[in-house]
């Protein structure tokens, strides 16, 4: 199953407030840090959403 960035975006912003939810804000900085990064460098690219597989280590 491929998924776009968005994709990826949302279940990381998601995960980013169930880290916070449960006390882990260290991890949950680093994290909204990666969202903030990966966001802006697609900025600077095309305006296709980027296909690919997130691997489950990722989330």
């Amino acid at each position: 199953m491929e998924h776009t960035e968005d994709d990826f975006l949302k279940r990381a912003r998601q995960k980013a407030i169930t880290l916070i939810e449960g006390g882990h804000t260290q991890q949950a900085a680093l994290l909204i840090l990666a969202i903030r990064n990966v966001t802006r460098l697609s900025s600077i690219g095309t305006n296709h959403p980027h296909k690919y597989e997130p691997k489950q280590e990722d989330l």
